[in-house]
């Protein structure tokens, strides 16, 4: 049966080294939508998820795991929903799918999109900020993240308005231009893309531990890519800052966090059909006997 494996691994190979030209299809998803408002934001996953049902790890920060946890709640009126962190005085708040998004299913490299819609307090006076992080630690805040993407909310006499700040393991960067909108909700799109050249090959997996593209795209306007490396698994972790500026609870509000994959293009999937088909080829040569087996080799020869 080696010779079996050795070209099922072989034209497997093949074949995912050429998924980083594949199309995202979504893989996990979640409306946050429930028939009452309730502060146990694990209540009715198998109504509300699709794909892989995933618990959520309550209040990470600070870890009550509790199901009656005021800054963390879901509002719905049963039609439309939306999960709400509220950061308290001197306490920021952070939720996070209990899953690493990395890896291979059966039809692609998980985790190389991440889409969700936020909306941040927009509290006159105030400063504030919403963020979803990225990486391999789960409930990681965005300065102890991989990634940070976090939206700024800054109403002080002279500030800012709505900017975004994006950590990339190493700097935090300001992105004043183009602004997400206020009092609304921005839809965020995080893209990983494998671009491997030397030491891992590039066969579509960000997750490999080698080199990858970020770009991260608000209401489907570009704002950040930069190029990182060493990612190995993905955890999403949604956060909600305090009020710092006028020492109050803030709130922010996320909707439809979905996960998607890559998926192989058809030529990909052609040559998984012939890989089906050459180990198929083989296991009817094997039933005809060892002498033909040897004669068939020799042959090939």
């Amino acid at each position: 049966m080696k010779t079996v494996a050795g070209c099922l691994v072989f034209l497997a190979g093949v074949a995912v080294a050429t998924q980083a030209s594949g199309s995202y299809v979504q893989y996990w998803s979640d409306s946050y939508t429930t028939t009452a408002v309730t502060t146990d934001i694990n209540f009715e996953l198998a109504a509300r998820q699709t794909g892989p049902l995933t618990p959520y790890v309550v209040g990470v920060v600070p870890s009550s795991g509790t199901a009656a946890f005021w800054q963390t709640q879901i509002l719905s009126d049963g039609t439309t929903g939306a999960l709400m962190l509220s950061g308290a005085p001197g306490l920021d708040i952070l939720a996070s799918p209990d899953r690493d998004f990395s890896g291979l299913d059966a039809s692609g490299w998980l985790g190389t999109k991440v889409s969700f819609d936020i909306q941040v307090s927009n509290l006159a006076g105030g400063f504030q900020y919403a963020a979803a992080n990225f990486g391999s630690k789960l409930g990681a805040s965005d300065a102890a993240s991989t990634l940070g993407v976090r939206l700024v909310q800054d109403n002080l006499v002279n500030g800012f308005g709505s900017f975004f700040q994006i950590y990339d393991g190493t700097v935090l960067t300001n992105v004043f231009s183009p602004p997400f909108t206020t009092g609304a909700y921005n839809n965020v799109e995080v893209f990983f893309t494998d671009t491997d050249a030397q030491g891992n090959p590039t066969n579509g997996n960000p997750w490999d531990g080698g080199t990858m593209a970020v770009g991260i795209a608000v209401n489907g306007t570009p704002v950040s890519s930069f190029s990182t490396s060493g990612w190995t698994q993905n955890y999403i972790t949604l956060e909600a800052s305090w009020d710092r500026a006028q020492f109050r609870t803030a709130s922010t509000f996320v909707d439809n966090l979905t996960v998607f994959r890559t998926v192989p293009e058809p030529a990909t999937l052609s040559l998984l059909g012939l890989a089906a088909i050459g180990a198929a080829g083989i296991l009817r040569g094997r039933k005809k006997g060892d002498a033909a087996w040897r004669r068939a080799r020799g042959l090939r020869r």
